[in-house]
């Protein structure tokens, strides 16, 4: 998410989850993980195929953006739960359109520092 320009059309970007068996090894250096795209077609693909692995979750770039809206983590029960709303189509619909400033939003729900006292 820290690729999206908010206000603009969101991204057709989706998050995996594995479950990785003890013998699966991934390597990877500072460099490469600045490119998770790139690591993941060059290295980890690979590796998840010759392990004949799946990803057991797939979520949907708008998706994510409407769990950290609702303040709900990925790959939890409550965010499974979460396309029984009533809103849900039609807020990740609008997600898509305009994606919304969520660093924004994060720091509107902070409750306010204590002002400092000096004696």
């Amino acid at each position: 998410m820290k690729k999206t320009t908010p206000g603009r059309a969101l991204e057709n970007l989706f998050y995996l989850q594995y479950d990785l068996p003890p013998e699966a090894s991934f390597h990877a250096t500072t460099e490469e993980t600045k490119r998770p795209d790139e690591l993941y077609l060059r290295k980890l693909l690979p590796e998840l195929t010759r392990l004949k692995l799946q990803p057991c979750h797939v979520v949907a770039n708008d998706e994510a953006y409407y769990a950290a809206m609702k303040g709900i983590s990925l790959f939890t029960p409550e965010a499974e739960k979460l396309m029984h709303r009533a809103d849900y189509y039609s807020a990740r619909r609008q997600i898509r359109l305009c994606a919304p400033d969520l660093k924004r939003r994060n720091e509107a729900k902070r409750p306010p520092k204590p002002a400092l006292k000096f004696y």
